[in-house]
């Protein structure tokens, strides 16, 4: 019996001296659709969710660095309505946005190569 339960008759062909399985149902071992999109989708998912974890406090960062020094530049002094544009929600709203534009990016590709043949779906690659 074979490690997946399932039973194997084993033959020696007189060419060989190595015993080979004789298989008796055919290979599973391709991915199915669905879990092609998954793990299609899933890979891109840590980059952007790296991609806002570290975009967004540096984008603010670069904005609070940036403008007063514009405002600087034109000899103007910029009231806090015009630098302090940031609210917790937008926030959350941009930190959701780099892993949600990751997943939608992933999802045309993945389809893609759910229903092309493994080998063609990595040449492309």
């Amino acid at each position: 019996m074979g490690l997946d339960g399932a039973s194997e008759s084993w033959s020696r062909p007189a060419s060989s001296a190595l015993l080979r399985p004789r298989a008796s149902r055919p290979s599973t071992s391709a991915l199915l659709p669905a879990a092609t999109v998954a793990v299609s989708v899933t890979a891109v998912l840590l980059p952007g969710l790296a991609g806002g974890a570290l975009g967004v406090p540096l984008g603010v960062a670069l904005h609070d660095l940036v403008l007063p020094a514009m405002g600087d530049a034109a000899g103007l002094v910029l009231p806090d309505s015009i630098t302090d544009v940031y609210q917790a929600p937008a926030l959350a709203a941009l930190a959701v946005g780099g892993p949600l534009i990751a997943v939608l990016g992933a999802l045309l590709p993945a389809g893609w190569a759910a229903r092309v043949r493994t080998a063609t779906a990595l040449r492309a690659e």
